[in-house]
């Protein structure tokens, strides 16, 4: 396991990387979901590194590790972390293979949003795991109301308090940039 800080785009990306100690069968990037730290997958990671796979897992700007200054200053939103996060990891990614397929693995919002990186072609497979259409309105009776008290109460009023969205004190989603909470929520 190792460390890795992406720099480009005036943004600060950490991410990690497990190397297998075979010979490498592809790279696997594993692209989080809104507002989970990369640390969630270390466990698959490790596992897939072990099985022969060179595994990245990263945190969008703003998000776990990759944050450089107060949460507040961070105007970050999630076309940003698709067009420039996504981006400089499959770059690094890319950089990493050795010819080795490419390989995303994307849970809930790494799977809506790896289109809109202008290198997403460089994907060779991708596999998704619950990237539905993230709809409230179609979700589960406990979803739909968690939803509503998430969208229309937690966000609109703490958001603007805090300069950020303070999920973790609230125990919702977890801590984000103003702009991608507001950005989503409009979604």
């Amino acid at each position: 396991m190792k460390s890795v800080e992406l720099t480009a785009n005036n943004r600060y990306l950490h991410c990690v990387r497990f190397e297998p100690e075979s010979t490498v069968k592809a790279t696997i990037v594993i692209a989080a979901a809104l507002g989970v730290k990369q640390r969630f997958y270390q466990p698959i990671a490790r596992w897939l590194s072990e099985q022969g796979y060179r595994v990245i897992t990263f945190d969008y700007y703003g998000i776990g590790q990759s944050v450089d200054k107060p949460l507040k200053q961070i105007k970050s939103d999630i076309i940003d972390w698709a067009e420039l996060d996504i981006t400089s990891v499959l770059d690094y990614a890319q950089s990493c293979q050795k010819g080795a397929p490419l390989i995303w693995l994307a849970h809930s919002l790494g799977g809506q949003i790896v289109a809109m990186a202008h290198n997403a072609n460089k994907i060779d497979k991708m596999v998704t795991i619950a990237s539905g259409t993230g709809y409230w309105l179609k979700a589960s009776k406990q979803v739909r109301w968690t939803s509503w008290l998430l969208w229309y109460f937690a966000a609109p009023i703490s958001t603007p308090i805090a300069g950020y969205f303070p999920g973790k004190r609230l125990n919702m989603v977890g801590d984000m940039p103003a702009a991608a909470m507001k950005q989503w929520s409009r979604w």
